[in-house]
């Protein structure tokens, strides 16, 4: 007893009848793989169905399980209030894999909750799945705002705790593709949202997990994909294991990107590690990486190092603010990991005698004290990547015909309250997008008066 498949499912509710009322029609294709992974599941007569979804409460450094005894839900913000559902939350799959996560470390569980109510991630797979089987309980799980490598190893504990238990279970992943496939789709058209569908759904088709993980973070982000996270944590889940995949279908005619697919779970099978595979190629990258690094760049990574390792050797020392003698009017350290921000903090005027105690102040809070992240964690250190911004001095503009997203960074002022955005910002395009961010970091409105000023950095790498 234990996991006896996985199923990759979208989610749009008008593939709901009592939503569509005939527009459904227009995904036959995505329909017929409903019936087919729901007369799977049905035949497989699981215990437990364990779903994944975006639509859950979510969080940018934690995995959230739905918890109490059931939840419940139903389509009337679609127009179909008649449409109800009530499922039995396996409570005790539920605390055996709190109890794994907590084992090795991994932030996930039932804290946070905010709502009982089923999200339409969760109805929808139910809603065909429901129509042949309903005698299973059902364990709800978010993704996080983590890098996808934390969602292959949340998978990865699944896994262990799926092998503990007596039950037979299976995965649900549910997640759309691309909302950027039409210029009449709801979302418009970008020339990413075609090319993400199409590496995403090759991957799945051939059960190549670790395409996924190598996902080019730029592609996925303009793509608005809505399914990475739930597909990566199923693979996860998948570690170590021989894996037939059956495709079903693909169509994406409303603008939005559907999948369906199943995938029948073999033997164990070592040499289908794709964390492993990818972690090699990633530090064998980071390496490269380090034997060209500016000295601002070396500099931030050795504070970084020495604090999370508890060196006791991140003291600013006289031969570093020699060797980083630059004016500055300010200094931004980021990281990223494997593509993905991991923690950016810095100063829009010097707040440091020096550059390199600048450097050395916003490296320690970019890694311990980004309140988006969770401190960066020793396992993390061969993978992150580094950049160091040095800001140089802001002037005046009187409009913004002046800007330039990829070249100036801008910095917006108002009774005392400041926002500022780094130049060349992956997803910012215009300078109406680099003004309205920075005001929102201020706190001011629109409707408010404010000066702009532009500013040039270094970017050292």
């Amino acid at each position: 007893m234990a996991l006896r498949g996985t199923y990759v499912l979208p989610h749009p509710p008008l593939a709901v009848h009592e939503v569509g009322r005939g527009e459904e029609k227009k995904i036959a294709d995505t329909l017929k793989g409903y019936e087919s992974v729901a007369e799977d599941i049905a035949a497989k007569r699981p215990d437990t169905i364990v779903l994944f979804t975006p639509h859950s409460d979510a969080y940018a450094d934690y995995f959230h399980i739905s918890s109490g005894k059931e939840g419940h839900g139903s389509f009337a913000q679609f127009g179909a209030p008649q449409v109800v559902f009530r499922q039995t939350y396996d409570e005790t799959l539920i605390a055996s894999i709190e109890k794994t996560l907590r084992r090795q470390n991994i932030r996930g569980g039932t804290k946070g909750g905010q709502s009982s109510s089923l999200d339409h991630g969760t109805m929808v797979p139910l809603y065909f799945v429901n129509k042949h089987y309903k005698d299973y309980e059902l364990v709800r799980i978010s993704i996080s705002g983590l890098p996808l490598s934390k969602h292959y190893r949340f998978g990865q504990a699944l896994q262990e705790a799926f092998e503990a238990s007596r039950k037979d279970i299976v995965v649900v992943a549910s997640g759309d593709l691309s909302h950027r496939l039409k210029k009449e789709g709801p979302y418009g058209y970008v020339e990413e949202g075609p090319r993400f569908d199409k590496k995403c759904v090759e991957a799945l088709k051939n059960a190549n997990f670790e395409a996924l993980l190598r996902m080019d973070s730029r592609v996925v982000n303009r793509a608005g994909e809505g399914g990475l996270r739930p597909f990566v944590m199923m693979a996860g889940v998948l570690d170590k294991k021989s894996v037939k995949p059956i495709f079903h279908s693909y169509e994406g005619p409303f603008g939005v990107g559907y999948a369906t697919l199943s995938f029948e779970v073999g033997k164990k099978d070592d040499n289908r590690n794709f964390q492993e595979t990818f972690n090699k190629e990633a530090k064998k990258k980071a390496q490269k990486r380090r034997e060209h690094e500016s000295e601002p760049v070396k500099f931030a990574r050795k504070i970084v190092e020495n604090l999370v390792l508890a060196r006791g050797d991140s003291e600013v020392s006289k031969e570093d603010k020699q060797r980083l003698n630059f004016a500055h009017h300010g200094a931004f350290v980021t990281l990223k990991m494997h593509g993905v921000l991991r923690g950016c903090i810095g100063t829009s005027f010097p707040s440091k005698p020096t550059l390199a105690e600048e450097i050395a102040a916003n490296a320690k809070s970019a890694a311990l004290h980004d309140p988006r992240f969770p401190p960066v964690e020793a396992s993390e250190l061969p993978f992150l990547e580094y950049s160091v911004d040095v800001l140089k001095a802001p002037e005046v503009v009187e409009n913004k015909d002046s800007l330039d997203p990829s070249r100036y960074g801008v910095l917006v002022e108002n009774n005392g309250k400041t926002g500022l955005l780094l130049p060349d910002i992956e997803g910012v395009n215009t300078p109406e997008e680099q003004i309205q961010i920075a005001l929102q970091k201020a706190g001011i409105s629109m409707n408010e008066s404010y000066t702009i000023k532009r500013f040039e950095v270094e970017r050292f790498f």
